[in-house]
């Protein structure tokens, strides 16, 4: 499929998200077992954990059965899994990292 044509994707029922994933990996050329990003630092592998468990508890409260769940659910889950990825990139820092960085500072007396 050439950037040109269209791609037909359903989000109600799901149908043509595969073939959706396979044009965008095409074309990023990206190979997934290869190119797959390591995470070193442990507060980070916590944090993407947390994000990655925050999804899932939207995903779940946007799926609940007869819409039971209020948006105001969705949104705070979401919202924590945004801060967690504020955290790994930089946009967000809490108190005990930044006091953690800046102790190892030595400022010339």
């Amino acid at each position: 499929m050439n950037a040109s044509t269209g791609l037909f994707v359903s989000a109600r029922t799901g149908d043509g998200i595969d073939r959706l994933r396979a044009s965008i990996v095409q074309a990023l050329d990206v190979d997934l077992q290869r190119d797959a990003p390591a995470i070193t630092n442990i507060r980070h592998v916590a944090l993407v954990e947390r994000a990655h468990v925050a999804l899932g508890r939207a995903r779940a409260a946007a799926l609940a059965e007869g819409g039971s769940m209020s948006e105001e659910f969705v949104l705070a889950d979401l919202q924590d899994a945004r801060a967690a990825l504020e955290e790994i990139t930089g946009v967000r820092a809490p108190e005990d990292v930044l006091e953690h960085i800046f102790s190892r500072f030595c400022i010339g007396k």
